[in-house]
């Protein structure tokens, strides 16, 4: 009886065997760049950071995949350079300011052509952590000419939800190029990234 339950089993399994066998899940490696976008260019400028990132395509129809992912960013360090004098005291900082972020959540993409199709769309939704560290020193100096200096190293981090719109194209099995803008915000600012990537597939 037992055996004739497991040939049961094995016949109604042969199937999903067969679609997982013509449709398997592909990893990737994302490696791109981002440029600041809203609120976030007003203090990044034109500086462009870099990101790398690790996805999973699971296929759910034969145009539709699900693709869960992790990736970080890091925008170069901003230096702020002030000083401030009074009949009392004066001030001269030499600080920099440096914007990093985490991303988990996943991508959906559409591909028309099925399969074998080189253009496909795609459209997510993330989870945002965002890290600013500021590190330099400051030194103050009295009526008296006493002078003191010190470090400043402080870090902060910030949870937001972000989405995400855009296209990619296939060039062969393993190489594709991405374009995305990721609408994303930081403590009720816009912190947009237009973002494009190379995605190397196994």
């Amino acid at each position: 009886m037992s055996t004739v339950r497991l040939s049961v089993l094995a016949l109604g399994l042969l199937p999903y065997a067969f679609v997982s066998a013509a449709t398997p899940m592909v990893p990737s490696l994302h490696l791109g760049f981002a440029t600041a976008q809203g609120d976030f260019r007003n203090e990044m400028g034109s500086k462009v950071g870099v990101g790398a990132g690790l996805s999973l395509a699971i296929p759910v129809t034969s145009t539709l995949s699900f693709r869960p992912s992790l990736s970080f960013q890091s925008f170069p360090a901003l230096n702020n350079q002030y000083t401030y004098k009074s009949t009392r005291y004066s001030d001269r900082g030499d600080e920099d300011t440096r914007w990093s972020a985490w991303s988990y959540g996943a991508d959906c993409l559409y591909r028309p052509g099925g399969p074998q199709g080189n253009l496909y769309f795609l459209a997510g939704a993330y989870l945002k952590v965002w890290k600013l560290h500021g590190f330099g020193s400051y030194t103050t100096q009295d009526s008296l000419n006493a002078t003191r200096t010190y470090a400043v190293d402080d870090t902060s981090t910030k949870n937001e939800p972000a989405a995400a719109l855009g296209l990619g194209y296939t060039i062969n099995r393993h190489i594709s190029l991405e374009a995305r803008s990721v609408l994303a915000s930081y403590r009720s600012l816009s912190y947009n990234t237009l973002e494009m990537a190379f995605v190397l597939s196994y």
